[in-house]
């Protein structure tokens, strides 16, 4: 039996892999985990924790938002 099936994956914005498992807070680039290393910033959720790195932006962002003051920037930073 033959199924037409339609399938969406998410490719890293940075070195297309398949694996995609975080996205820019900004722009909304899906960013691979190995890419996070070398183009992005991630800022910690938590002191003394870490894990989900819920404050991840690709470096671009992370210095467009550092000039202009976001506040939820300016949250993760401190």
């Amino acid at each position: 039996m033959k199924k037409q099936v339609t399938e969406t994956r998410l490719f890293c914005d940075i070195c297309c892999k398949k694996e995609s498992y975080k996205k820019c807070l900004e722009c909304g680039k899906d960013i691979c985990y190995d890419c996070t290393k070398i183009a992005a910033k991630v800022y910690q959720h938590a002191v003394h924790f870490s894990g989900s790195e819920d404050g991840l932006y690709c470096h671009e962002c992370d210095k467009k938002l550092l000039a202009s003051g976001d506040k939820l920037h300016k949250a993760y930073q401190v």
